[in-house]
C-alpha cells in the first residue's frame, strides 16, 4: 500500500490533462480513471492510518510515552499538519461531488507530492510501481463499475 501515492504521483497528471484536453468520449474515461486514482489515495490513508496506530502502539510497548502534559505548540510544525493533511484530505473524494473534481484532485496531488521523495537508484522500481498499482487500479475500477457509481452510470429514474 505505501506505493500507491507513487503510482497516484507517476499517473494523475495524465488523465487529468486528459479530461481537460481531450473530446468527450474520451473525455470521460479519463473522469472515470481518475475518480478511481482518487479513490486509491483513499486506501493510501487508511494504510497510513494504520501505520500511526502500530508506531503508538510500539511506543507504548516499550514505554516511550511519558505522562507528562503534552505542549502541542511543540509538535504542531509544518510536517505534522502535512501529515494530518494527506491523511484526511482524501477522505473527502467519499463524497460524491469531491470525487470527479479537478481542482481538489490538484490540490490533494500537490500536497502528495510535496512529501514525495524519490524511489532511488534501482530501475525494476519503477516497474514494480507500475504493476502493484495496475492492480490495486483494476480492482477499484471494477468495484466501481460492479456498483455503477461512475456518474453516467448511473440509473435515471
Amino acid at each position: 500500500m505505501e506505493r500507491l501515492q507513487d503510482f497516484y504521483i507517476f499517473t494523475l497528471p495524465f488523465f487529468v490533462l486528459g479530461n481537460i484536453l481531450l473530446a468527450q468520449p474520451q473525455k470521460q474515461y479519463c473522469q472515470y480513471i481518475f475518480i478511481v486514482l482518487n479513490m486509491m489515495l483513499v486506501l493510501h490513508a487508511l494504510y497510513e492510518i494504520r501505520v500511526l496506530i502500530g508506531v503508538v502502539q510500539f511506543m507504548r510497548a516499550i514505554g516511550g510515552v511519558e505522562h507528562e502534559p503534552v505542549n502541542w505548540n511543540d509538535y504542531l510544525n509544518e510536517n505534522i499538519l502535512g501529515m494530518v493533511g494527506r491523511i484526511v484530505l482524501p477522505f473527502l473524494f467519499l463524497v460524491k461531488y469531491f470525487r470527479a473534481n479537478i481542482w481538489v484532485s490538484v490540490m490533494v496531488y500537490f500536497l502528495v507530492l510535496k512529501k514525495y521523495t524519490t524511489m532511488g537508484s534501482q530501475p525494476q522500481e519503477i516497474f514494480f510501481v507500475m504493476a502493484y498499482g495496475t492492480s490495486v487500479f483494476a480492482i477499484v475500477y471494477a468495484l466501481f463499475w460492479l456498483f455503477k457509481l461512475f456518474p453516467s452510470l448511473q440509473k435515471t429514474n
